[in-house]
């Protein structure tokens, strides 16, 4: 993606304009700048925008440029139309007057040159405004500790939104600054549909503690209506429900809908199931929004190759570049970061390498909050876990038979402790390095029982693989000589640790979208396990100038 110009929007406090620092614009120009009020606008605050929008108008020599001979130009009126259907992109249209414009436009022809200049300054705060959400995102994410890795965040906004002056089309301009990642565009696609769903609301489900397939059941036709709706459900086979029964069918649809949010896909109308499907359509078009808006946050360089862990969903995609976009070629569960405790960092970074037979160098905080007490009532879980005591440094040999003053050195941090390669090891028998300054990675699991729950938040913070020779595989599918069974036999073989590195780029990604779409267009909703979306949404609520 190009953009023409070197301003950097970095969302700092700038520090305060008089009107002698700012050269070329008039001086009432000069003033609004200064003042960075704009009474018409709903969130009539734009400090935060001021240094972008006074060097917007020293690049246009001072004047006024989206009305000329007091009408708006066709760029300013094109604009304006994006800005009224910022809804379609996840935003609000109500955030950049989108319902205002054309009123305010029809109005110009009688208004005086202040009049115009005001007009002028407030659509230019709203079409930045615009710029930076659809691109960047509204909120910082490290502010809410939801980042990617603290990674710097740019836009050359004030190039783009003089570009847009003059541009034979700019709303096509406009499109071209969206984020090209998959999950969010398969998502934005999904925005029409729900918000014409959101209009039309269904009859209440009701739970049921005993419901067989051919049982009565009242609400049938309800549920019938609400899964055709969600797509779950064909109209034909509707249609042959006979009426009031809970036909194999309708149960059918129920486990499909259950699948796309979560659940066990028992078919029984238990509490959670019930709680799922009276869900209103305007909060899963809020879950959409605000997945969209984590989706802005990564800033993710191309690559032909690209790893997709989703929080909420619990699983894990690996995709490959084809035509425009991404084809998913692997698919597993994964077990991530407990909800309280251990969350896992969304971020992004670049496969590194492949480690077979790791060694586990235990973090201090396990060592100190749950292996240590163990180890002093048990000294011989060191020898039955494959455990030992080593040196910070690396030089001196390994304790093998925990002493107290072996397990004081663990406690004040002058030795460490590792697990060696071998069965009951924590991280399995292979771990996949990416760059990241959180140390996650992804790893095997000895525990492979916790694949069957559904809600799946066990680790201390990495991500635990479902199959991790599968994910092995294709990484190194094009590193010469490594193929499935090659990866199955390193595996499995004894010895210490071997680490194979990446031989083309792989984009890893671990994001939080409570919302998402397959690659066949279904929609699945999960639980917002880390509260994520909670504290998003009360941060977007309070508008601009956002916290940044």
């Amino acid at each position: 993606m190009k953009f023409y110009t070197a301003v950097v929007l970095a969302f700092l406090s700038p520090a305060f304009f008089s009107a002698s620092e700012l050269a070329g614009p008039s001086a009432s120009l000069q003033g609004r700048i200064a003042r960075a009020r704009s009474p018409q606008l709903r969130w009539s605050n734009w400090t935060d925008y001021r240094v972008y929008v006074a060097e917007f108008y020293k690049r246009l020599g001072g004047r006024t440029t989206w009305v000329q001979g007091g009408v708006p130009t066709p760029q300013a009126r094109e604009v304006a139309a994006k800005l009224a259907s910022a809804d379609l992109k996840g935003l609000s249209a109500s955030a950049y007057e989108g319902d205002q414009w054309p009123a305010r436009m029809a109005a110009l022809a009688s208004g005086s040159g202040s009049k115009l200049e005001a007009f002028d300054v407030a659509f230019t705060v709203s079409v930045m405004r615009y710029l930076s959400d659809l691109r960047l995102g509204r909120i910082n994410p490290a502010k809410l500790a939801q980042g990617f890795d603290g990674k710097s965040r740019r836009l050359f906004l004030v190039g783009l939104a003089a570009e847009l002056t003059t541009a034979q089309n700019p709303g096509a301009r406009m499109e071209q600054i969206e984020p090209s990642l998959p999950g969010y565009r398969a998502l934005l696609a999904q925005i029409p549909r729900y918000l014409e769903l959101s209009k039309h609301p269904f009859k209440p489900i009701h739970a049921v503690k005993k419901l067989a397939p051919g049982d009565v059941y009242p609400d049938a036709q309800a549920l019938a209506d609400l899964l055709v709706a969600l797509g779950d459900l064909t109209p034909e086979e509707a249609k042959a429900l006979p009426e009031g029964r809970y036909m194999p069918a309708l149960a059918a649809a129920l486990m499909r809908f259950q699948v796309r949010h979560g659940l066990d896909a028992d078919g029984k109308l238990g509490m959670k199931t019930v709680v799922q499907l009276n869900t209103p359509f305007s909060r899963r078009l809020t879950q959409i929004r605000l997945t969209l808006e984590r989706w802005r946050w990564a800033e993710l360089e191309p690559a032909p190759r690209m790893i997709q862990v989703n929080i909420p969903a619990f699983n894990l995609s690996a995709l490959s570049a084809k035509g425009d976009g991404y084809q998913t070629d692997l698919w597993m569960r994964v077990v991530v970061g407990k909800a309280l405790l251990h969350q896992t960092h969304l971020l992004t970074g670049k496969m590194d390498a492949v480690i077979f037979r790791p060694t586990w160098d235990v973090p201090r905080s396990i060592l100190q909050h749950e292996i240590l007490p163990k180890l002093r009532k048990h000294p011989s879980l060191l020898g039955q876990e494959g455990y030992e005591i080593v040196p910070v440094g690396g030089a001196g040999a390994a304790i093998t038979v925990p002493t107290a003053a072996a397990v004081d050195g663990l406690a004040t941090g002058k030795l460490r402790l590792i697990q060696k390669p071998g069965p009951r090891n924590a991280l399995g028998h292979v771990k996949f390095l990416f760059t990241n300054s959180f140390q996650i990675y992804l790893h095997d699991t000895p525990a492979q029982i916790a694949f069957e729950s559904s809600r799946r938040d066990f680790s201390h913070g990495c991500i635990r693989l479902e199959h991790p020779a599968d994910l092995a595989t294709w990484v190194l599918g094009d590193t010469p000589g490594w193929n499935a069974e090659k990866v199955k036999a390193e595996m499995t073989a004894e010895g210490s640790p071997s680490m194979v590195p990446v031989n083309s780029p792989i984009q890893v990604v671990i994001v939080y979208g409570t919302a998402t779409v397959d690659g066949t267009g279904k929609v699945y909703f999960y639980d917002d396990i880390y509260g994520n979306d909670k504290r998003l949404a009360r941060a977007l609520a309070a508008g601009y100038p956002y916290r940044w």
